[in-house]
């Protein structure tokens, strides 16, 4: 059962470049659940400034219906490969809930 799931997983990507090109070939990875959004932007900035961003029309007109929205960076929450610096998230409280966004990775 492992071998076969291993199979079906894609490989860990090594760059940014090699992390947009997995999100933009396996659809499962880059939608909602819904299948109704498209959650994977692109990669942007230049060589050794790139970032991968997450943004759905959902996210920004439900943040623009908020009350407080906070924008938070962690060094420690990332991925290690590709070789990336931080996580960018946004964060606000939305029907007593906590709603977590995370935005890109840089």
């Amino acid at each position: 059962m492992i071998r076969v799931q291993s199979e079906n997983r894609p490989n860990i990507p090594h760059s940014f470049e090699d992390f947009d090109t997995l999100l933009r070939n396996h659809e499962h990875l880059h939608t909602s659940l819904d299948g109704e959004c498209d959650l994977y932007q692109g990669i942007t900035g230049i060589y050794g400034h790139r970032s991968l961003l997450f943004l759905t029309r959902r996210i920004v007109i439900g943040a623009g219906e908020v009350r407080h929205l906070f924008g938070d960076a962690t060094y420690y929450a990332r991925p290690n490969l590709p070789d990336s610096m931080q996580l960018y998230t946004l964060v606000t409280v939305r029907d007593n809930h906590v709603s977590l966004f995370p935005c890109n990775f840089l």
